[in-house]
């Protein structure tokens, strides 16, 4: 159900000399809009116009009882007016949103909302109406978009109004996850694709196929799904890690240690992130820091083997020869048999 007309406005400034008395009928005809007699709040908020033309609220009160009485059109016109007086009223855009939905204007009612929107991003009962003016109009991708956001911002008719209405992006994504369960990452992909189609603002979904394209080797398609994660929800850690480690795929170093340095920031336990920062640093001759990110992950995991090995690589750079074969040592020991090679070429 679409939320409709709401907010009276009590009180309006004014430099007319006739301040008091044109308050006087705007808090009147509110009492009297309140009580459900339209007519006489309409005369009230009309006195108050008279008394002072420039004033935005008295227009937009009578646009609320105009509306109250079923006069639309009428009420249109003084939403209109209220906005012309006051373009940042978002209250005014989003009545008047209602009233031409009324009408039957929904092209009309979406652009208003987007108007509200824009004045208060905030305003979650304008994502919600223009959610459902698109879903009516079939567009169920940025419709669902619009409920989904109202749903996060706390409306609970928001989060009803989607499952009624997305609930295909959720059942989706169920499918994806029992095919990635199943190890056929084409068709998890094919699945969170449709999930996205149905909702384009579908946070989970962005980042579950993301995380396919990285198993499946497409880096670029990964880093511009957990781009979008991360557009939407600045702190999630995998999106960051997964961004990170597909840059360092694609040899943009710099980039992946942004990514993988903000992952720590969130996690600093996160041993992934930084044995791949270590990766990366090590390709940019940054060889302390590589070694500073590989010992807190052997710290935080004492048994991989190729930790040791990319740390004794670093130290043998630095020509610390004896520490880095200890490394290649303990990286044969833990069943990386390839370090023999390297104690055998640099160690004996």
């Amino acid at each position: 159900m679409r939320i409709t007309f709401f907010v009276l406005i009590t009180l309006f400034y004014t430099l007319s000399s006739n301040a008091q008395t044109a308050e006087e009928f705007n808090e009147r005809g509110r009492i009297k809009n309140d009580l459900g007699d339209y007519i006489g709040a309409i005369a009230d908020f009309t006195n108050a116009i008279s008394l002072n033309p420039e004033s935005a609220i008295p227009y937009y009160n009578r646009g609320i009882a105009r509306a109250g009485l079923g006069d639309i059109a009428e009420a249109i016109n003084d939403f209109t007016k209220a906005i012309t007086l006051d373009p940042s009223d978002y209250y005014a855009y989003y009545n008047r949103a209602n009233a031409k939905w009324d009408l039957g204007d929904l092209f009309g009612a979406i652009s208003d909302y987007s108007h509200s929107i824009e004045v208060n991003p905030d305003n979650s009962e304008s994502y919600y109406n223009r959610g459902l003016a698109r879903i009516e109009l079939n567009q169920f991708s940025s419709g669902c978009s619009d409920l989904y956001k109202s749903s996060k911002m706390g409306l609970t008719e928001g989060g009803e109004a989607y499952l009624v209405h997305c609930q295909a992006s959720i059942e989706y994504v169920n499918k994806g996850n029992s095919k990635l369960k199943k190890g056929d990452l084409h068709g998890a992909l094919t699945d969170y694709t449709k999930a996205i189609d149905h909702n384009s603002d579908f946070t989970i979904a962005y980042k579950l196929r993301g995380a396919v394209k990285v198993d499946l080797g497409d880096y670029r398609g990964a880093i511009e799904d957990m781009s979008k994660v991360i557009n939407n929800d600045s702190k999630n850690i995998i999106a960051y890690y997964y961004r990170g480690l597909s840059n360092r795929h694609l040899e943009n170093y710099t980039g992946a240690i942004s990514d993988l340095s903000k992952t720590i920031e969130l996690d600093p336990l996160h041993i992934q992130a930084h044995t791949e920062r270590g990766v990366s640093k090590l390709s940019l001759g940054d060889f302390r820091g590589a070694i500073s990110d590989y010992n807190v992950a052997i710290e935080l995991k004492p048994n991989d083997p190729l930790v040791y090995m990319q740390r004794g690589i670093a130290k043998l750079i630095l020509k610390q020869t004896h520490e880095g074969c200890l490394d290649f040592s303990k990286a044969g020991e833990l069943g990386e048999y390839s370090a023999y090679e390297y104690i055998q070429m640099f160690c004996n």
